[in-house]
């Protein structure tokens, strides 16, 4: 399984785990050994590449943007992949806050987070 070669860390905002994702339905994932932390900033920072999984635009720029999110936890060398179903307003919101930290950002199509995954190894 993909999950057994990463080390993951996770943040969920329903307090349900995932791989190093920030992912809202998170339970088909769980069985993977992680270590949970409180916040997306946490995640950013322990992670090399963060992937953020968020059902609408509201709630990915929260967890991207907002107090305690990713974009506090990045910095040079570091990625944000965002697998979010949001609109381009929002993904231009995410994108310009995380470059900000001189980390990378990616917008990958919702379906298709797979790839990234495999893009970004």
């Amino acid at each position: 399984m993909l999950l057994s070669m990463l080390s993951s860390t996770l943040f969920e905002r329903k307090m349900r785990a995932t791989l190093c994702l920030i992912y809202e339905d998170a339970v088909v994932l769980r069985a993977a050994a992680c270590r949970y932390v409180p916040s997306p900033a946490q995640v950013a920072s322990s992670c090399d590449v963060t992937f953020a999984m968020l059902a609408d635009p509201q709630s990915a720029a929260e967890v991207a943007c907002g107090a305690g999110g990713a974009a506090e936890g990045l910095a040079p060398g570091k990625g944000y992949v965002d697998v979010s179903t949001i609109d381009g307003a929002t993904s231009k919101l995410i994108g310009e806050r995380i470059t900000s930290t001189g980390a990378s950002f990616l917008e990958v199509v919702p379906g298709h987070w797979l790839h990234a995954i495999a893009y970004v190894l």
